[in-house]
């Protein structure tokens, strides 16, 4: 049975300016999203450093694909009426705890809350009060948080225990035309880049936004090439999964027409052979996710051929920094990037006897990860050696008969 909305008392906040009201809600009803969709918007777009994973359109497809019925928590921090503070989560049971994870978890790079710009250090107090009133949780686990977002202030006057842990790293460029940032690196690697972009030119590959009812074939397209591209080399298997395509395309068909996101198809010889998705935010663009041909792979440097595109965009809608989300990848250091390393952050109860369980469990998972990592490139060269002296007595064996 579905549960129903459940809304605090409004009471006066001592922090706040004088004589205004604040007043919390806290909802779980499936539909709690949606119905506050016009003012999710609207504190979207007052708080700056919002990304467009918090945007509504990306959180209200995400609930419908991966939402569990009856595990929203919504909590919304009114200041005389007016939505100023939001988070929206969903309780997970991990490892013998209830936890609280974002909306987004798995498959956004960014982690965050919502926070109105004028009224931030009130706010965030309110909405850390809120959640410490909620009952039902015992961790709240947020796991990629940047350094400048709302969420790191949230977590900051944060009055009970918690943890941090190193997330992901996302390397950000100055937005400018390529040509100009080629300027500010090294000779030889702006004469390699832009030989690769000579050659792209020569090829005569044609490159078009799509519509808002485009979107629906445009991530069929990126679907089946993003899946070819990672065939035999690991990936993401969410990414391959039919929920991940109904989400992108509920999620980007609103996000295009909202002007906060651009789906980009590459045509050559007549037939399509990359995609790409920019999600654009108030104050940086995002390289989320594109596929390419293996045939056109092969041929060309389709990273240098997506990233001219989402510099220009990024550029110019007045944007001042296109970021490359998660990842260190070599092809994604030639320009310099600046690199902003985002951080997991576990939040406890004022009794948070399991939250220290949780976090345990967690650092021992972190550090078995580190040690898999450093120990691999070892294994791997142990297993190059052990099947080159195979191969070897096989040839010798041969070699008798």
């Amino acid at each position: 049975m579905m549960n129903q909305p459940r809304a605090t008392a409004a009471r006066r906040a001592g922090s706040g300016p004088k004589g205004s009201r604040w007043t919390v809600e806290y909802r779980r009803d499936d539909g709690a999203l949606s119905a506050v969709a016009a003012e999710w918007r609207d504190l979207y777009d007052r708080c700056r450093t919002a990304t467009p994973f918090q945007s509504h359109e990306w959180l209200d497809s995400w609930w419908r694909e991966y939402g569990k019925s009856g595990r929203l928590r919504l909590i919304l921090v009114r200041r005389d009426g007016l939505l100023v503070a939001a988070a929206a989560m969903m309780l997970t049971p991990r490892w013998s705890c209830a936890a609280l994870a974002p909306m987004g978890d798995g498959i956004s790079d960014l982690t965050d809350i919502l926070v109105d710009d004028s009224c931030a250090p009130e706010a965030t107090e309110q909405l850390a009060n809120a959640l410490l009133e909620e009952t039902g949780w015992h961790v709240l686990d947020l796991p990629e948080v940047r350094p400048d977002g709302p969420a790191a202030a949230f977590a900051e006057v944060w009055p009970a225990r918690q943890w941090r842990f190193a997330a992901a790293t996302c390397l950000e460029i100055t937005a400018k035309p390529l040509g100009e940032a080629l300027v500010e690196v090294p000779r030889r690697t702006a004469h390699t880049i832009e030989k690769k972009l000579r050659k792209i030119d020569t090829m005569g590959i044609e490159s078009r936004i799509v519509r808002p009812d485009e979107v629906a074939a445009a991530v069929e397209d990126l679907v089946r090439l993003h899946t070819a591209q990672w065939e035999g080399r690991g990936g993401n298997p969410e990414h391959l999964r039919p929920r991940f395509a109904r989400h992108l395309t509920t999620a980007l068909e609103a996000m295009v027409l909202a002007d906060r996101a651009i789906v980009t198809r590459y045509a050559w010889e007549g037939r399509v052979v990359c995609c790409d998705i920019l999600l654009l935010g108030h104050e940086f663009a995002g390289d989320y996710l594109y596929g390419i041909h293996p045939d056109l792979r092969e041929k060309l440097d389709a990273y240098t051929m997506v990233l001219r595109d989402s510099l220009a965009h990024t550029h110019e809608r007045g944007l001042p920094t296109l970021s490359q989300l998660r990842g260190t990848e070599p092809h994604k250091q030639r320009l310099r990037p600046r690199h902003v390393a985002s951080s997991r952050i576990l939040l406890a109860p004022r009794r948070g006897v399991r939250a220290v369980c949780y976090a345990t469990a967690v650092r021992f998972r972190e550090r078995a990860r580190d040690l898999v990592r450093e120990r691999l490139p070892l294994l791997r060269t142990w297993l190059t050696r052990v099947r080159r002296a195979i191969d070897d007595v096989l040839s010798r064996m041969a070699a008798r008969r």
